[in-house]
């Protein structure tokens, strides 16, 4: 955004406030006697003792912060009350927090008279300091993490999860990786914050030279009785905060310029299952067991609980259904701190049998690469090496063909047909393609529910479903049986519609009239056809080289597809009746089937 010109006038006087006493302090330094005040007794100590303080604090804060950081994340019902304590250091005056340190841990505090060896402990002493600094700067840590933490993609995770990781290699391979620029930012700005600490630490710590009186105190107290030595000890403080705010904004470029290949230790790879060792597998669906058997292609509706299918089947947000079931959805997700090999390391430990899995799906010269630099059609070819390098029991697709180009979708379609040939494949698609040459059986989910289940042939030949008929290229009319001779005749919304009978019918029964919405005839022109319709035109598309035209069922939706010539002859707009005529023989009668 490009923000009116009259704003640059109050950002300039902001800049000022800001940064003239800056550099008026700057101007007040004796920077020729600078060294000798530096390295004096009171100096040095003082700049000794807020350098190791700090450290030790930060150290402290870092292996406290990022667990808390964490708990505030998982914990979301406490998390309010639990951000709040976080932030309230961070408005507080110092003083104010000194104070409570003292009614915390002083020896005049219920613990401290409780336990008289924490008073001693902590009265005027370093280690008064070190928790007054660690008081002040965790906030600053705790939020940045917290923050890194709630933008996290979950998909990382629940790809990490999908490949067998435990919690702990999760939190230290994957989510620490993916939040460190934020956990390095926070640290040093914990730390800046630690070294300039003053009424918190004056407050419950004192003042005793080479013990409790760090770099901010010494300034305080030399202000007067020695000016220069104050604004020496102030210049080297200012120039440290002013180095660590500088490594803070610069340390997520420095990670991503400057990576460093993650050394994973080595362990025994699982070894690759074969088809002849898995054992059969099953799962429950709406009171229907749908058995684990060669590829399975699950089709619905959108909305109709295909992936919630998956998720559950491969353990994420409730029991897994499957034994070792790999989920690989259109998302690759691959970690993006580690490369090409790493990402399939991390799933069997071994070097040589990643490189394997990378030469079987054609990307072993993408080894050193790292997902940023490939295209989205490696990228799935990489998750699927990743996936089967974790020796799955049952491979669970989740339209994995769906975020590439056609190519690179027809490259890939080859690449499974060729590498998944022992591992039992439940994928869900919308792509009839994957169905006609991938699936060995196929599991039709509508509206949560089982409404056909078999092999590709018998579903596709014979849709008995409206969405079954559009997925197969058919038009589908629903309607009650009112007569069967030669032909059967289904009352249909818009009228009668006679075909051909798959199978024995029975008058006042439910079924479902397909035909091809090439068979569709428009216009009132003579014709042979048994049925004769009249319907409205809903929208008009292209559709390879026909014109498809929308017709009104009733609440269905019925297709015709017409050269562009008749089109231009129709001139159809939607809105239009228009007569509608199908032969006998090109109308197909299956019984209706729930979802139909």
């Amino acid at each position: 955004m490009t923000p009116p010109r009259w704003v640059y006038l109050p950002a300039l006087v902001a800049l000022a406030v800001l940064g003239i006493p800056l550099l008026a302090l700057l101007a007040d330094v004796n920077w020729p006697a600078l060294p000798a005040l530096i390295t004096s007794a009171e100096g040095s100590a003082a700049l000794a003792l807020s350098l190791r303080s700090s450290l030790l604090a930060t150290a402290i804060i870092v292996v406290l912060g990022i667990p808390l950081a964490l708990a505030l994340v998982s914990l979301k019902k406490w998390a309010a009350p639990l951000r709040a304590i976080v932030i309230v250091p961070m408005t507080m005056p110092p003083v104010v927090g000194g104070l409570a340190l003292l009614a915390a841990f002083g020896r005049r505090s219920p613990l401290g008279m409780w336990v008289p060896a924490l008073g001693d402990f902590f009265a005027f002493s370093t280690s008064a300091v070190v928790l007054a600094q660690v008081f002040v700067g965790l906030p600053f840590l705790v939020l940045s993490a917290e923050s890194a933490l709630k933008s996290l993609d979950v998909r990382y995770l629940e790809a990490a999860r999908g490949l067998g990781a435990g919690r702990t290699k999760i939190l230290f391979r994957v989510v620490l990786p993916l939040i460190a620029p934020a956990v390095f930012s926070g640290t040093a700005l914990a730390l800046a914050r630690a070294l300039g600490e003053f009424g918190a630490t004056l407050t419950f710590a004192g003042s005793l030279p080479g013990v409790t009186r760090t770099m901010p105190l010494a300034i305080y107290l030399q202000r007067e009785e020695n000016p220069d030595l104050a604004l020496a000890l102030a210049a080297i403080l200012l120039g440290l905060a002013v180095a660590l705010v500088a490594v803070a904004g610069a340390t997520p470029r420095l990670i991503r310029r400057f990576r460093l290949p993650l050394r994973l230790p080595t362990r025994r790879a699982a070894a690759p299952v074969s088809g002849d060792k898995v054992a059969s597998q099953s799962f429950d669906l709406a009171g229907r067991t749908i058995p684990v058997r060669g590829w399975t292609a699950v089709i619905g509706p959108n909305g109709a609980g295909k992936t919630t299918l998956l998720r559950a089947l491969a353990g994420l947000g409730s029991p897994a259904q499957l034994r070792r079931a790999v989920l690989l959805t259109q998302y690759p997700a691959l970690f993006p701190h580690l490369s090409v090999l790493e990402n399939v390391r991390f799933a069997c430990g071994d070097n040589s049998r990643a490189r394997q899995e990378l030469e079987a799906v054609h990307a072993a010269d993408l080894a050193d690469r790292y997902p940023a630099d490939i295209s989205g059609g490696q990228a799935a070819r990489v998750a699927l090496a990743r996936a089967l390098a974790a020796s799955p029991e049952v491979l669970l697709l989740d339209e994995p063909l769906a975020a590439v180009d056609p190519a690179a979708a027809g490259m890939l379609r080859d690449v499974l047909r060729r590498r998944l040939t022992d591992i039992p494949v439940i994928m869900v698609t919308h792509d009839a393609v994957d169905v006609a040459t991938l699936a060995d059986q196929v599991l039709v989910i509508e509206s949560g529910q089982v409404s056909a289940f078999g092999s590709p042939v018998d579903i596709l030949a014979q849709p008995a479903t409206e969405y079954l008929a559009e997925f197969a290229g058919l038009s589908a009319l629903t309607g009650v049986v009112s007569a069967v001779a030669d032909v059967v005749t289904v009352e249909s919304a818009i009228g009668a519609i006679s075909g051909i009978a798959s199978q024995p019918m029975q008058v006042g029964r439910l079924a479902t009239a397909l035909f091809s919405p090439r068979s569709v005839v428009l216009g009132s022109g003579h014709s042979s056809a048994r049925t004769s319709l009249t319907s409205t035109v809903r929208s008009t598309s292209h559709h390879g080289s026909y014109v498809r035209i929308a017709l009104a069922a009733g609440e269905q939706t019925m297709f015709a597809d017409i050269t562009p010539t008749s089109a231009s002859e129709l001139r159809l707009l939607p809105g239009d009746t228009v007569a509608v005529q199908i032969k006998a023989l090109q109308v197909t009668v299956v019984p209706w089937q729930l979802g139909g």
